[in-house]
C-alpha cells in the first residue's frame, strides 16, 4: 500500500495533535489533583461508608483502612467488593471475582484501584485516585487512605484526604504488593 505525500502529512499531523492533546489532558489532570491535595475527595456521608452499603462498617470497622477503601472503591467504580477481610487478604480473596482485575507487583499500578500492602499483622489498603505518567512510567501517585496512623477511627481533615507521593516513594513507604481494579463491564 502506497501513501501519498499528502496522506502521510495528514497522518503525521493527526498523530502530533493527538499526542499534544494527550499531554495537555494529562497535565490538566495532574494540576486538578494537585489542587485537591489535602482535601477530602470522598463523600463520607454517602451510603458507601454506612453500614447498609459497606460490609466493613457492618462488621464494626468504621474508621479502618478497609472501611474506607471498600467505600471509596464502590463510590468511584460502582462495584461493591464481595469480601473485605483484613487488608492483607484482599488480593487473594478478590481474585475470583469476575468483575475485578487483580494485579500483583508494585509496578502494576493503575487507577482507580485499591492498592494492597500485606505488610504487618493486618496489612493496609488505600485508594489510588490518579497516577501521572512521565515517559511512559508512573511518576506521581495521588491516593487517599484511612487509619494510616493506626488510631482506628476516621478523623475528618486527616483521613481520606488526597495525598501525593512520587511513585518511588509511594512504593518505598506504602509497600504495595498489588492492586485491585474494576473491569470494564459490558452493558
Amino acid at each position: 500500500m502506497r501513501f501519498s505525500f499528502r496522506k502521510t502529512c495528514l497522518f503525521v499531523c493527526l498523530f502530533f495533535l493527538m499526542t499534544v492533546s494527550y499531554a495537555e489532558d494529562a497535565a490538566n489532570k495532574a494540576q486538578a489533583w494537585n489542587a485537591l491535595c489535602g482535601k477530602t475527595a470522598a463523600d463520607i456521608a454517602a451510603v458507601y461508608y454506612a453500614p447498609q452499603g459497606n460490609i466493613s462498617a457492618r462488621a464494626g470497622y468504621t474508621g479502618q483502612c478497609t472501611w474506607y477503601a471498600y467505600g471509596r472503591f464502590n463510590e468511584v467504580t460502582g462495584v461493591p467488593l464481595k469480601t473485605a477481610l483484613h487488608a492483607k487478604f484482599w488480593l487473594s480473596m478478590n481474585e475470583q471475582d469476575e468483575r475485578l482485575e487483580v494485579f500483583y507487583g508494585e509496578n502494576k499500578i493503575c487507577y482507580p484501584s485499591v492498592a494492597v500492602s500485606t505488610f504487618g499483622a493486618y496489612g493496609h489498603v488505600m485508594f489510588i485516585e490518579y497516577v501521572s505518567m512521565k515517559d511512559g512510567q508512573p511518576d506521581t501517585v495521588y491516593f487517599t487512605e484511612c487509619n494510616w496512623d493506626g488510631n482506628g477511627r476516621y478523623d475528618e481533615g486527616e483521613d481520606a484526604v488526597v495525598l501525593r507521593l512520587p511513585f518511588d516513594l509511594f512504593v518505598k513507604y506504602r509497600m504495595p504488593d498489588g492492586y485491585i481494579a474494576a473491569k470494564a463491564l459490558d452493558s
